[in-house]
Parts: structure tokens; C-alpha cells; sequence
């Protein structure tokens, strides 16, 4: 996750590769973090279980939701600067995510980002992330018209906290 990792990537991977497939591709590309673009070194003391608390609004998609998950921010600099993608800095944003529809050949696609790394802290990570329920059902309800959804996501769901679980594999399922 270091800035010239980044621009390695952008520069001389994904730009020749999109050059190379043309056909409009760079404004079809998103990329999500995961839990190596977190600088574990910025903000490494708050409180996950409190971040992720039922009755937190940390990860809601308001401006307060927004306030308060800005301490997580600076942990994600380098992936957010290095964002050269239509969707950069959504993650910053009162939403917390992307939500986005493209056209292919037709067919109304909804793509969805969301970050699971927000609460990515150590080594001993797996059951203590949340991608933010609320975050995830705000970003869905942007593509009610989209005939196929597509959620971005870097942790498998099962690396989510154990009481969200059922509900976020629920609305995936809707």
C-alpha cells in the first residue's frame, strides 16, 4: 500500500492494459481496498467494537456517518490519492462505498463497491470486519433499475463480524 506501489500499478499495469483493450475500459474499472492498503501505523488505537457497535453511527451513509469514520481515513491515503478511477473518492464520501450502473451491450449492470478493510487493525482480523450494513444498503438501493448486481468487495463474508453476517448475506441475496 506505498504511494510508488501505486503508481507502479497505475503506470505500467493497469494504463497499458487498459490502452491495450481500448473501448472505453478505463471508465469500467474500480478498485476497492483491502487490508493491505491500510497504513496500520496511522490511528492504530480506535476502538473496533465500538466503531462497530448496533447502536454506532460510524458506518451509516450520512454526514455524520461520514464525521465519524474519518478518523479510518488517513489509514487509507495512499490508496485514495493513487484512485484514478470515475468512482475515486467515494469511499471518503458521506456514502462510504459506490454505486454505479454501466451499459453493456444492453443490459443495465450495477456495480457496488464497498470497503471491508475499514476496521483492519492487526494480524487477528478475520470475524471483526464490517463493510457497514447501512453503507452496503444505501449503495444497493442506487440500482434498483440495474437487471444484474455486482457487489466489490476484498474479505470473504465470512470474515465479517459474526452478528452482521446473516443480515449482509441476506441483502447480497436480494
Amino acid at each position: 500500500g506505498r504511494s510508488s506501489e501505486y503508481e507502479t500499478f497505475w503506470f505500467e499495469f493497469l494504463g497499458p492494459l487498459q490502452e491495450l483493450i481500448g473501448n472505453g475500459i478505463a471508465d469500467r474499472t474500480f478498485v476497492i481496498a483491502g487490508n493491505h492498503d491500510v497504513d496500520r501505523k496511522q490511528n492504530p488505537h480506535f476502538d473496533r467494537v465500538e466503531m462497530a457497535a448496533t447502536n454506532s453511527h460510524c458506518f451509516d451513509a450520512s454526514s455524520e456517518g461520514q464525521t465519524l469514520r474519518q478518523m479510518l481515513m488517513p489509514r487509507f491515503k495512499a490508496f485514495a490519492d493513487s484512485d484514478y478511477t470515475t468512482v475515486n473518492g467515494a469511499f471518503g464520501s458521506e456514502t462510504g462505498s459506490f454505486a454505479t450502473t454501466i451499459d453493456i451491450h444492453g443490459c443495465k449492470v450495477g456495480i457496488v463497491g464497498i470497503n471491508t478493510a475499514w476496521l483492519c487493525k492487526d494480524d487477528e482480523d478475520e470475524r471483526k470486519l464490517t463493510p457497514g450494513k447501512s453503507l452496503l444498503e444505501h449503495a444497493l438501493g442506487k440500482l434498483a433499475d440495474a437487471k444484474l448486481r455486482i457487489v466489490l468487495g476484498h474479505h470473504p463474508l465470512d470474515w465479517l463480524i459474526p452478528a452482521e453476517q446473516k443480515s449482509i448475506k441476506s441483502l447480497l441475496g436480494q
